[in-house]
């Protein structure tokens, strides 16, 4: 991974100079705008992840909780397939874990009142908080996770962790905290699955199907509803539609991803109930929250929707991540098993320049000799990453890496993602007096995206 996305150039960017205090994100949320009407968005968490912008050559970023955007309230194709998959950069298979089938769903279990303490009382064992900080924009996402396993496996969705690569989770009923290790996510599914460190004897939450989920059924969200930790808040209400596709907008970013076959509810979900449990009258877990809108009319009325993951579709992708099914040489799955590999640069095309990377607004001259007329330049360093180690500096151009040609960011990005953390790279560069230069670096795990 090439480093986390600099962001509009308005903004501020951490990691060159001195940092502030730490703020919290809140993420991802779903605005609907419509005719006649204003829409106020919400999100559930907030993370910078990272990613190489093709488009740009700027190395640019994902976020995290549930999420604000622009849906489609109508129906949509059946379904829950997010189409077409590529494969991914990844680290070795973390072995074989179990993750639990779902068992059948009788109907009596799945509709019928709904006893909303009962239900909590139920589910909330299986829940955590978790706190998922991004350590090169100064950040911090607040989510949820159900666990999955006794032994720690911890479910939630990827804009939670996209970011982090240390979160931890927080035991709602306890209060007892681990520190988890990101097994894998797949960013397309915004599904993640977790490890939580020397977790045993706990208490996994009670699998639904949901394809027995109906129009009208009654449900409960649960969640780390504005990141304030402790019991989770409940968002009772009922299903209203099946089968949605949205495109939840990170509020940090104002990037947007396309979500399908998702289970849309009157629940009130909040930010931070991202990666949530959707459950049954039954206590069955049915879906995972995962955005939310609310639309407000011009005579002031307004209307709160949740959408959810559908459980069957979320531990298809948690199987897949559990059995180490992704990463680099399997075309079939947009899977990123482990973290990415990270070098810790900000990166754009040399004949465009920095100035809207956020870097400061510099572009490929004014750093003493002849500019390199095309590669990856480097438009910052993070401090204590491989990059700085090995003597990279801003206003470097890297030409070259293990002796493949580095002719734009994109390609830079798209080398590097077929490595993994812990492997050796030579970079060779042009630095900013003109002169050609070469470095070893050892690549580590970078922040999910």
């Amino acid at each position: 991974m090439i480093g986390p996305p600099p962001g509009p150039a308005s903004e501020p960017t951490y990691g060159l100079y001195p940092q502030p205090p730490r703020p919290r994100r809140r993420r991802r949320f779903l605005s609907f705008l419509v005719v006649a009407a204003v829409a106020a968005s919400a999100g559930a968490g907030t993370v910078i992840g990272l990613s190489g912008s093709p488009g740009s050559g700027v190395a640019s970023s994902g976020g995290s909780s549930p999420r604000p955007g622009t849906s489609s309230p109508g129906s949509s194709p059946a379904g829950t397939s997010s189409g077409a998959r590529g494969a991914t950069g990844g680290t070795a298979s973390p072995g074989a874990r179990a993750i639990p089938v779902p068992p059948a769903v009788t109907p009596q279990a799945a509709s019928g009142p709904l006893d909303a303490q009962a239900v909590t009382d139920k589910v909330q064992p299986g829940i955590v908080n978790i706190d998922a900080p991004a350590p090169y924009s100064q950040q911090l996402s607040e989510g949820t996770g159900m666990v999955l396993t006794a032994s720690g496996l911890v479910l939630t969705n990827n804009h939670v962790i996209s970011g982090a690569t240390s979160p931890t989770a927080t035991l709602a009923a306890s209060g007892k905290t681990y520190k988890a290790t990101i097994l894998g996510y797949d960013s397309s599914d915004d599904v993640a699955l977790l490890q939580l460190a020397g977790a045993s004897g706990l208490t996994p939450v009670t699998v639904g199907n949901s394809d027995g989920v109906t129009v009208g059924q009654h449900i409960l969200g649960l969640g780390n509803a504005q990141g304030q930790g402790g019991p989770p808040t409940a968002a009772p209400g009922h299903v209203t539609a099946l089968n949605q596709t949205i495109s939840p907008a990170d509020q940090s970013t104002g990037t947007t991803e396309t979500l399908h076959g998702t289970i849309q509810t009157s629940a009130q979900i909040q930010e931070g109930d991202s990666g949530g449990p959707l459950a049954n009258a039954a206590g069955q877990v049915i879906g995972m929250d995962t955005a939310a809108s609310q639309t407000q009319s011009l005579n002031g009325s307004s209307t709160n929707a949740g959408f959810a993951i559908p459980i069957d579709k979320a531990l298809q992708v948690a199987r897949e991540i559990a059995a180490g099914q992704g990463g680099a040489g399997n075309d079939d799955t947009t899977v990123q098993i482990g973290l990415p590999p990270f070098m810790g640069i900000s990166v754009a095309d040399a004949a465009q320049g920095c100035a809207n990377s956020g870097f400061g607004g510099f572009g490929n001259q004014g750093f003493g000799g002849a500019p390199a007329s095309s590669g990856a330049l480097i438009c910052g360093v993070y401090p204590s990453t491989p990059a700085a180690a090995a003597g990279l500096a801003q206003g470097d151009t890297i030409t070259g890496l293990n002796g493949k040609p580095v002719a734009s960011a994109s390609s830079l990005v798209s080398i590097t993602s077929g490595f993994r953390p812990g492997q050796a790279l030579t970079v060779t560069f042009v630095d900013g007096t003109g002169a050609a230069r070469s470095a070893t670096l050892t690549l580590i795990g970078g922040p999910a995206k």
